[in-house]
């Protein structure tokens, strides 16, 4: 969904949501926030950590059917990254410029914003933010990484306390190749990992996904163990623009904002695209490093 209403921007529009879903998968092993609700810099947002309740016996008196109140769990994040990339075009670039140069600079820049957000939030799976002990990480090579090492990936989480049925395994592009060229087509279930790097219900965890660049070999966390919140940056004066809008993935809430603007001295037509978010860490002892 768009609110732009250029024919050529809402070509562009489309296919930077269409785009941004596959580079950005890693991101929703984490627990969210997204909306198209405007917010400022600096904006306070509580993101709700995806926590399970503590399971016992059944006792007519104390562990029942009837429920207190849930003590959910949070995690305050600031409204305070921004990731924008865009270009100028002249008047004599537009001439003959068809659709399908916008819908592919729609995916390149879907890429690139995409990329630099992933890159921050990479600077939070540290020993510092997750532990460093001997439980904290499991130690992979390239060299023969197989089944049997995801395997071993998954018991060394469980040791961790992590749980596979509602963790991610997330792997950099080598690794994630790796497991991709040991499996034949019918062990998938479906097109995600071909469409989106991304193996659902594989090895009991809920996902296995690819973070091309990550720089570590992989981590797995439940949900709590970072939180994001995305909202739309609206401009202070939207009248000093020829348009601006935005451009929300109806499944999952993530907004993007665009504006475009002509430089009327130079003859330049300026289009961006921009992400605007906060993360930390959620949950310390909800990740475990691959290295």
């Amino acid at each position: 969904m768009n609110t732009l209403t250029n024919t050529a921007l809402q070509i562009y529009a489309n296919k930077v949501i269409d785009a941004i879903q596959r580079p950005l998968a890693p991101l929703f092993a984490f627990s969210l926030d997204l909306s198209p609700t405007p917010a400022q810099k600096g904006a306070e947002i509580r993101v709700p950590l995806i926590t399970a309740d503590a399971a016992g016996d059944f006792d007519e008196d104390k562990n029942n059917y009837e429920r207190p109140a849930s003590d959910l769990q949070d995690k305050v994040v600031y409204l305070n990254k921004r990731k924008i990339a865009g270009f100028a075009i002249t008047d004599a670039q537009a001439v003959g410029y068809p659709p399908q140069w916008w819908e592919r600079k729609a995916i390149a820049d879907a890429n690139a914003v995409a990329a630099a957000m992933l890159t921050d939030l990479q600077s939070l799976i540290t020993g510092d933010n997750f532990g460093d002990g001997p439980a904290d990480k499991i130690t992979m090579a390239l060299a023969g990484f197989k089944q049997q090492a995801v395997s071993a990936i998954r018991a060394a989480a469980i040791k961790k306390g992590l749980t596979p049925g509602m963790a991610t395994l997330v792997l950099n592009g080598d690794f994630f190749s790796a497991v991709l060229g040991t499996l034949d087509a019918h062990t998938y279930g479906g097109t995600e990992a071909i469409r989106q790097a991304r193996l659902p219900n594989l090895y009991g965890f809920q996902e296995i996904v690819e973070w091309p660049d990550l720089g570590i070999p992989g981590f797995v966390c439940n949900p709590d163990a970072i939180a994001v919140a995305n909202r739309y940056l609206a401009p202070v004066d939207p009248r000093g623009y020829e348009e601006v809008g935005t451009m929300t993935d109806d499944q999952t809430g993530l907004t993007l904002g665009l504006r475009r603007f002509m430089t009327r001295n130079a003859g330049k037509l300026n289009t961006s695209v921009e992400l605007f978010y906060g993360r930390d860490v959620g949950q310390a002892d909800g990740l475990m490093r691959i290295v």
